[in-house]
């Protein structure tokens, strides 16, 4: 199965002209039907602690029609917004133009303020397409690896990722991504912007990494750009059962979170 992650700049205060840019991005790309394309977090209106801009237009409902106009699995990145509060969301839209499932974030980056005006998640979701099972999660997580174990102990091989992390941390990013996907022997494809904007120099570098940690394509730091990689099944069982690490896991220590399991 093909993953693709666009990484694109924001045009402020504009979704309308942002939304242009990254179905120009997609169309230059070489998509397939069936495939599976991630987008940054809140992915219309980039990263803001400002509710009136995160909540600007319907970015779920543009992403599941450029889902089924294009033919591909689409993960979109928007903010749920209630009261005076906000939650900050993915949904996995199918080919058909339908909402699968939509993944709350649940570690809010409070060194930032997050939690000042967003609610945290409670659950993760996996998601079954073509025999795989995709977890989709939101830039903080990655620094929670019990997350992710408990995903993959619920049965996920695959993960994806939508970000707005900054340049000055872009390090992390990286090594993160390479550490979850080495821990959980899991195939994982992480999405970040780039640009500049009020709140940071967001710092690219979308990457696919295998299940043993091997990075299989990568972007820049600055350019809008689309990478691709094909995330094969046969290679990560394969790995799993050659190097069984998963089979010492102690659940005990983790602890416990709803899981919705979705076949598409």
């Amino acid at each position: 199965m093909q993953f693709h992650a666009i990484q694109h700049d924001v045009v402020p205060n504009n979704t309308e002209e942002t939304k242009k840019n990254i179905e120009s991005l997609m169309h230059n790309a070489s998509l397939n039907n069936g495939d599976f394309v991630v987008l940054p977090e809140m992915t219309t209106t980039g990263f803001s602690m400002k509710i009136d801009v995160i909540s600007e237009g319907d970015a779920s409902t543009w992403g599941c029609q450029v889902a089924q106009r294009f033919g591909v699995w689409l993960q979109v990145g928007w903010v749920k917004h209630h009261a005076q509060r906000t939650t900050n969301c993915v949904s996995i839209c199918s080919p058909d133009g339908d909402i699968i499932t939509t993944y709350e974030k649940i570690f809010t980056c409070n060194p930032l303020g997050e939690q000042n005006i967003i609610d945290k998640g409670n659950s993760i979701s996996i998601v079954e397409i073509e025999g795989r099972k995709i977890c989709p999660l939101i830039c903080y997580d990655l620094r929670f690896p019990e997350l992710w174990r408990l995903a993959t102990a619920a049965g996920a091989d695959i993960f994806t990722n939508s970000a707005n992390w900054p340049q000055p941390r872009i390090h992390s990013w990286k090594s993160l991504l390479i550490a979850r996907a080495m821990e959980n022997q899991a195939q994982i494809i992480g999405c970040n912007r780039v640009g500049k904007d009020e709140v940071a120099h967001w710092g690219g570098c979308s990457i696919a990494v295998s299940e043993e940690g091997c990075v299989l394509a990568e972007a820049n730091e600055e350019s809008e750009c689309c990478i691709h990689a094909v995330f094969d099944k046969k290679a990560s069982e394969d790995w799993r059962n050659e190097f069984q690490a998963l089979h010492d896991l102690d659940t005990s220590l983790l602890g416990n979170i709803d899981v919705h399991h979705f076949s598409a």
